[in-house]
C-alpha cells in the first residue's frame, strides 16, 4: 500500500510542477521568439 501512496504523491507533485512550469516556459519561448523577430535574426519565423 505504501508504494501506491508514494506514487500518487509523486504524480501530484509532478502535475503541480507541470502546471506551474509549462505556462512559464511557453511564455519564455514566445518572449524569445518575439525578441528574435524584433532584431530580425529570425526573419523567416
Amino acid at each position: 500500500g505504501d508504494n501506491i501512496v508514494a506514487l500518487s504523491r509523486y504524480v501530484i507533485i509532478l502535475l503541480i510542477f507541470n502546471a506551474i512550469l509549462i505556462p512559464f516556459s511557453l511564455f519564455s519561448i514566445r518572449y524569445v521568439i518575439d525578441q528574435a523577430k524584433r532584431t530580425g535574426s529570425l526573419g523567416h519565423y
